[in-house]
């Protein structure tokens, strides 16, 4: 019996001691068990939140990018509107900041327009040594123009050119590149400490396909300045949690920057001794940028309940070591009372995990919400500001949607109330038919129009063009559900286009007719040409005949010719000579209007020299040549022309004792402006353009052997090459004869 019982109670010892031992290993398994799904869940909740900020960060990015592509312009409002609502909703954007693209050559200009626009002493601007310096010259600049929320100090911001940054570079020029949200290091922005993410604008509605369109067109800079600590705003993260976020290096994988560190409180060193630690790490990829989230956690396994459970087993085993059926019992009543307390409080868990999901689904079917309406303010914004007219059809024609523009057109005062209708409603039957037919085409064929030129009559008669592009519109699973279509007003271009064209045809008939008489007076001024060349030889002819007889007159009868005779005999021989000068001065008229044949280059000062010896000035007469004198091409024998009848002139004509002439050259730009001033009689004002006609002079012919032809030979010469030539006088002190002559003849 005694035997019995030391067995029983020695079976119960070791009994007790195993499941003693099984337990405590059951206990603490289930406890890492436990702490590893709550570590898990919230590391997941963690990551999520992270993730999800970033995400938004570059969806935000993205939503600012086709702000900016949907507008032809953002005003300063527009931008402080859209971001200032960004700010509030995300705590962890601290700032939004927009840098256009300025040229060098548009600099000065652009500063001067934002000191038109309020923006006192505004230069773009980098820094040297701490303090301000005039941006260096560079093919363009990205100064910070616009910036959400603008403090005090961030008015000193204004102009910097964030190339000059050297620490967003790098940021930049891979954004303008990539086209997509590039986040930078962390750096200070505008004393506003923070980690960047930068997207290029372009010009135009999309971003460009190629990088070297991207380059090329890239119209500014957006910058989201982020506040990683806030990225946990709004999370729950137990105390003991280590949360470390890393930013990749894209070409070697390692870390370039750490964006957030959280570190627990220390723990006493017994508690280090029963702690067990967590880890977990995973790489994240945002658009181009790689991060590296590692979340840990120090757990203390120092809990009470598993110290009561091997005190409750080791006293229950101590308790019935002499009754093992009680202590078995006892040990087998305690054991599933364990099990179902860990089985609720499991239950209790699970419920609370639940409702924790619930509330972030509902969080987040919220934020979508209140992203869906912001968007749909987006694109009401646009249709409404857009000034091409822009509606949605179904397949019967029915309008769905138009914005303003097209409600305008259509003669409604808002674009509900073109809601239901069809053209039949607002256009005439014929002009409805067509567009009808036309979409219906488009609906059975899925082709689209593009660019097609759409001629209208409006109900009070007016016709109307517009340029139209319509597209069928399908649903989610690509079925046709109706059409949308844009078009835009070129009424007045198609005006204008039709009066050049009227006004076309009007020039060329015009030009014909004067190519016509043209072609009718070169005809008449050749025969007029070879008339005065006949006219002069037949004429001349007679006139040498007339001379030698009179001459021989003189000779054979000198003797018997008293004063009164050899004077009337003189007399006539003068006005022979007379006729001859005339007939010759026809003849070289004519000549004048065939010139160009022989073009050649001609240094005037070395021409003007022969031309005053061969006109042998009396010594009385001083003629003043300048040394510099241009070369200039023309025909050789007209510019000699020129020179030998104006300097002629003014040595025939001279009333003074001693006479100076002299010839001028001055460079007008196109055209060198020669002159021959001289201090002669003078012209009086009324004779100073009769002048230049044939046969026309002030004096009589036995005052002067003045034929009246030089000064008309010469007018046609100038006129000839492209210049003009007139007079400058005051009767008495003298006379300027100006002409110009053309550098490109």
């Amino acid at each position: 019996m005694i035997l019995s019982l030391r067995n029983e109670r020695l079976a119960a010892l070791i009994g007790g001691a195993v499941a003693t031992i099984v337990l405590a290993m059951f206990a603490w398994n289930f406890g890492l068990t436990q702490n590893h799904r709550i570590f898990d869940f919230e590391a997941n909740t963690i990551r999520e939140s992270i993730f999800e900020r970033i995400q938004v960060s570059d969806a935000v990015a993205k939503s600012l990018q086709a702000l900016f592509h949907s507008s032809l312009s953002v005003d300063s409002d527009q931008f402080l509107i859209v971001a200032g609502e960004l700010i509030r909703r995300y705590p962890y954007i601290l700032s939004v900041t927009y840098c256009p693209r300025i040229r060098d050559r548009d600099r000065l200009a652009f500063e001067a327009e934002q000191e038109l626009w309020g923006i006192v002493g505004f230069r773009i601007f980098e820094y040297a040594a701490d303090h301000k310096v005039p941006a260096r010259a560079r093919p363009f600049y990205f100064p910070i123009i616009y910036r959400e929320p603008l403090l005090a100090k961030d008015t000193m911001a204004l102009g910097y050119d964030l190339l000059s940054f050297e620490a967003l570079t790098p940021t930049i020029t891979r954004a303008i590149a990539d086209g997509v949200a590039i986040p930078s290091p962390f750096v200070t922005l505008a004393e506003t400490p923070g980690y960047q993410v930068v997207i290029a604008v372009y010009e135009g509605k999309h971003v460009p396909a190629t990088s070297a369109e991207r380059l090329k067109s890239v119209n500014g800079l957006l910058c989201l300045t982020l506040s990683p600590e806030a990225f946990l705003t709004n999370t729950e993260v137990s105390p003991d949690i280590t949360i470390r976020l890393d930013s990749l290096s894209v070409t070697t994988g390692h870390e370039d920057e750490t964006v957030l560190m959280r570190k627990p409180a220390l723990v006493g060193k017994l508690r280090q001794l029963f702690s067990v630690n967590f880890i977990t790490k995973e790489s994240l990829r945002i658009s181009a940028q790689h991060f590296r989230l590692m979340i840990g956690k120090r757990l203390d396994v120092y809990h009470l309940e598993l110290w009561l459970v091997a005190l409750a087993i080791l006293v229950g085993l101590t308790g019935t070591w002499g009754v093992l059926v009680i202590l078995r019992s006892r040990a087998s009543l305690r054991q599933e009372l364990q099990i179902r307390q860990i089985a609720e409080r499991h239950l209790q868990e699970t419920n609370a995990e639940l409702d924790l999901v619930n509330a972030q689904l509902e969080q987040r079917v919220q934020e979508r919400t209140m992203e869906i309406a912001r968007q749909k303010y987006i694109l009401d914004t646009f249709m409404n500001t857009v000034p091409d007219r822009i509606y949605f059809k179904d397949r019967a024609g029915r309008i769905t949607s138009a914005n303003r523009a097209y409600a305008q057109y259509v003669g409604c005062s808002a674009p509900a109330e073109g809601i239901g209708k069809t053209d039949f409603d607002f256009f005439p039957k014929e002009t409805a038919r067509r567009k009808f037919e036309q979409e219906q085409a488009i609906i059975q064929s899925g082709q689209p129009v593009v660019g097609y030129e759409e001629e209208s009559m409006t109900e009070d008669g007016q016709l109307t063009w517009a340029l139209v592009t319509k597209m069928p519109l399908r649903d989610e699973n690509g079925e046709i559900i109706g059409i949308f279509g844009i078009s835009r007003d070129i009424t007045p271009l198609k005006q204008t286009q039709r009066a050049l064209e009227e006004h076309t045809l009007e020039l060329a008939a015009a030009y014909q007719q004067v190519a016509a008489r043209t072609a009718e007076l070169q005809a008449l001024n050749e025969e007029l040409n070879n008339f005065a060349h006949i006219v002069s030889h037949d004429l001349k002819a007679p006139l040498r005949n007339v001379t030698q007889l009179i001459t021989w007159l003189i000779a054979d009868y000198a003797a018997v010719f008293d004063a009164d005779g050899k004077e009337l005999a003189n007399l006539l021989l003068n006005r022979i000579k007379r006729m001859n000068d005339l007939i010759s001065g026809v003849l070289e008229y004519s000549r004048a209007g065939r010139m160009g044949d022989k073009l050649e280059e001609i240094d005037l000062s070395l021409l003007l020299p022969d031309v005053v010896d061969s006109l042998a000035p009396p010594p009385h007469i001083h003629i003043t040549v300048p040394n510099a004198l241009p070369t200039i091409v023309g025909d050789r024998t007209r510019l000699t022309q020129i020179f030998q009848n104006l300097i002629g002139n003014a040595m025939k004509f001279m009333d003074k004792p001693q006479g100076e002439i002299a010839v001028g050259c001055v460079d007008a730009g196109d055209v060198w402006r020669f002159s021959v001033t001289d201090n002669g009689p003078g012209i009086a004002p009324q004779y100073q353009e009769k002048i230049f006609q044939i046969f026309q002079t002030l004096q009589m012919s036995e005052q002067q052997e003045s034929t009246g032809v030089g000064l008309s030979i010469v007018k046609k010469i100038v006129e000839w090459y492209g210049g003009k030539i007139w007079v400058e006088s005051i009767v008495g002190e003298g006379s300027a004869f100006v002409w110009t002559f053309p550098k490109a003849v």
